[in-house]
């Protein structure tokens, strides 16, 4: 359970937080008192307007950061993993909330 508890001073990703069930535990991740919560998005400037929202309504700032995460791409995942790497240290939480759409067949360029 993420409660105010396990969550003060810990590092937070969710998936699929732009909008929707996402946007909402990032913005409750924000207001427990967790330390970083990354925004993890495929389109950064869409991330950017969620992050601002999320400031707005919780009036906190600082916390929320937006990284860039393309499930569908391995070399996006790499990327996200590498920096997640650097410059998190420990990881208390992954929310996975990113969708997938099914409907849609394709072969990236990277696998």
């Amino acid at each position: 359970m993420l409660t105010k508890e396990t969550c003060t001073g810990g590092t937070h990703i969710v998936t699929g937080s732009r909008t929707g069930i996402g946007f909402e535990a990032a913005k409750y991740l924000v207001t427990v008192g967790t330390s970083r919560v990354i925004i993890a998005v495929i389109f950064v400037e869409k991330g950017e307007v969620a992050k601002s929202q999320i400031e707005g309504a919780t009036g906190i700032t600082g916390v929320a950061q937006v990284w860039q995460l393309d499930l569908a791409s391995i070399d996006s995942i790499k990327a996200f993993s590498e920096r997640a790497t650097s410059e998190l240290g420990t990881i208390d939480a992954y929310v996975e909330n990113a969708t997938a759409d099914f409907n849609i067949w394709s072969i990236r360029r990277d696998g």
